[in-house]
């Protein structure tokens, strides 16, 4: 078991931004967005966020039956959502991988039923993704798998149910 624990912490890791700091990240990113300056994250938020934006071997699901705990990436953003990152994962939703976009449409969708509302820019974003085939890798249970996922309503449900579990258990600390 610690075996398998230490294979997924080996295949999901943060360290794509070794050797660099948040300002030589900013710097680097300020030209293909300008609203990335303005993002207020520190210390395991900017971590979670930075590993969803660049990450590399990003893995879609909620649970992994053999190690019994979440995949990185889902840990990662379910600590910007406890921690209420929203700007954060607009942001994701705009120049994110394709799971860290399908993970920020599960999140603002969520938001939405916390009472925020967003930008019709990010509405039309979240409308054009749906019934979109994302090419991931995928962890639910014993189901390690890459395939195409296809973003529905249904996912979004699944997804969200998902991650009010995930918000109520220590899994949300992003490490």
């Amino acid at each position: 078991m610690i075996v398998i624990f230490l294979l997924l912490i080996i295949t999901e890791n943060p360290s794509s931004f070794v050797g660099k700091d948040w300002l030589e990240i900013r710097a680097d990113l300020q030209d293909q967005s300008p609203e990335l300056p303005k993002l207020k994250l520190w210390g395991k938020s900017r971590k979670a966020f930075l590993y969803l934006l660049q990450g590399e071997d990003l893995v879609y699901g909620y649970a992994c039956d053999v190690v019994g705990v979440p995949p990185l990436s889902c840990i990662a953003i379910s600590h910007l959502i406890k921690r209420k990152k929203v700007n954060a994962i607009r942001y994701l939703l705009r120049h994110g991988k394709p799971v860290a976009k399908i993970y920020s449409v599960v999140a603002l969708e969520y938001f939405r039923k916390l009472g925020y509302q967003f930008p019709k820019e990010d509405e039309e974003i979240i409308k054009s993704l749906f019934g979109k085939k994302f090419n991931v890798d995928t962890c639910n249970g014993c189901d390690y798998s890459y395939h195409y996922l296809v973003l529905s309503k249904r996912e979004i449900e699944i997804g969200q149910k998902n991650l009010s579990w995930l918000l109520k258990s220590g899994f949300s600390n992003f490490h």
